[in-house]
């Protein structure tokens, strides 16, 4: 079964069975959606009127304002076409190129990537693994 979004008529049917007493299986079996929807959508959507004793109340109108609210500001899926990759290509290159960084940065990049302890190492440095490498094959 397909999920379904309620849709505002949903919503007001669930205010007025709300309002009479009904509790949540009753409700999810007379607007035809499984139980747990119902309860979704009263968590989310319960909000605190103040009022001068305060109630906790379910509003329709808010109810649909903020599921489409949150369906506007959902993340996007962007399609990896042949622009997006050429963007990418020429945006990467614009911004960094092998042709920028010396020689001395060079080398203070591999001296720092090489003498850092790793875990995978037995927290020693790279440097250190392979001078024992070279002295045992020159042994």
């Amino acid at each position: 079964m397909a999920y379904k979004q309620l849709t505002f008529i949903q919503r007001c049917r669930i205010y007025g069975l709300w309002r009479a007493g009904s509790n949540q299986t009753q409700i999810a079996r007379d607007i035809g959606v499984h139980k747990s929807t119902i309860s979704r959508e009263l968590k989310r959507n319960i909000t605190f009127v103040r009022t001068a004793l305060g109630s906790w109340q379910y509003k329709p109108g808010y109810a649909q304002g903020y599921t489409e609210d949150r369906h506007k500001n959902k993340p996007k899926k962007i399609k990896f076409t042949e622009n997006v990759k050429q963007f990418t290509k020429t945006k990467i290159q614009e911004e960094w190129s092998p042709e920028q960084i010396s020689d001395k940065d060079l080398y203070l990049i591999t001296n720092k990537l090489n003498n850092r302890p790793r875990k995978s190492l037995g927290y020693s440095t790279p440097n250190e693994i392979f001078n024992k490498k070279t002295y045992k094959a020159r042994i």
